[in-house]
């Protein structure tokens, strides 16, 4: 959760960097990356991740806890993951 703005330069969320690879780009002739499995039903989540089953970064903490709460990385850019993705400030 963050600006428009912060989440686009500096997405923390597995999920979230792996939506801005799989995104077709006009400066760039590269191919596509794409998240594996089908997204999750948002209508019956549990206690667990919702992107479990589709995250590349997911470890025994994310298998054996409860979805982490949101953690501030920096104003205004929160999120629910125990293993961010860590991406440079501009």
């Amino acid at each position: 959760m963050g600006t428009v703005t912060i989440t686009f330069h500096r997405p923390l969320h597995p999920y979230s960097w792996g939506m801005f690879q799989a995104r077709p780009r006009l400066d760039h002739d590269e191919r596509l990356i794409p998240i594996p499995g089908m997204a999750p039903d948002l209508r019956s989540l549990d206690n667990q991740c919702p992107f479990l089953p589709r995250c590349f970064k997911a470890t025994t903490v994310c298998r054996t806890n409860p979805k982490p709460a949101f953690t501030e990385h920096e104003p205004d850019h929160r999120v629910m993951c125990y293993n961010t993705i860590t991406v440079p400030a501009d």
